[in-house]
């Protein structure tokens, strides 16, 4: 693995450590005019949403899964950080519809070759399971695209390797920079809860057939 920056809050250099035994595989080549490397045990999965690819280890429901989601935004995106609450806003909206409720957001700066860009991470349950997602945009030059790594929140932690590592392996031309519109922030945040709700959904019966089928 290439040698990696990374600026997290005043920890970058127990990032960069993190990032260092965090193992990538195979490495995905984009029509849209980038690649990068899956994290090691990483395999295609069915897509949640039209524009958007999907990735993941585990099965829906474990205890340990994760699904990894690089999404189209339909146009160039600037490398400014977007209006957080009009993307809150939105992302809880957006879950809403799948009975998902986001807690909280949290962000951070991550660098990602000569830009430092902001993680959005959130928080969220549905019933009594717990998860978190880490999302990023990245300003490619054909299209911007969205970034995203949901799991259980008690894999927070290795859910943070794994996406830092994802990030820094990510390579392709990139967009010059352009104002943010309120619509983009808005269209980002629907993005980020619809990847969380689908999820989610999905996991939520998985869960419970297994506890059913455990406790049989």
């Amino acid at each position: 693995m290439r040698a990696t920056r990374v600026n997290v809050l005043g920890s970058g250099l127990l990032a960069a450590v993190a990032l260092s035994s965090a193992a990538l595989g195979e490495v995905v080549k984009d029509e849209r005019g980038f690649s990068f490397e899956l994290p090691a045990g990483y395999a295609a999965q069915a897509d949640l949403l039209p524009g958007t690819r999907t990735w993941g280890r585990g099965e829906l429901g474990e205890a340990s899964f994760a699904r990894l989601t690089v999404t189209g935004l339909g146009g160039r995106i600037p490398t400014t950080p977007p209006n957080h609450t009009i993307l809150e806003a939105s992302a809880r909206a957006s879950a809403a519809t799948y009975g998902l409720a986001l807690d909280s957001f949290e962000y951070r700066p991550l660098r990602w070759r000569e830009l430092e860009l902001e993680v959005s991470t959130q928080h969220c349950h549905r019933e009594h399971l717990r998860f978190v997602q880490h999302s990023l945009g990245l300003p490619f030059a054909r299209e911007g695209v969205q970034v995203s790594l949901l799991g259980p929140e008690a894999e927070s932690e290795r859910l943070r390797s794994e996406f830092d590592g994802v990030i820094a392996s990510f390579d392709g031309e990139r967009s010059t920079d352009a104002p943010r519109a309120k619509e983009t922030a808005w269209s980002t945040g629907e993005t980020l809860g619809a990847l969380c709700g689908l999820v989610v959904m999905l996991s939520i019966p998985l869960a419970a057939w297994r506890l059913f089928r455990k406790s049989g």
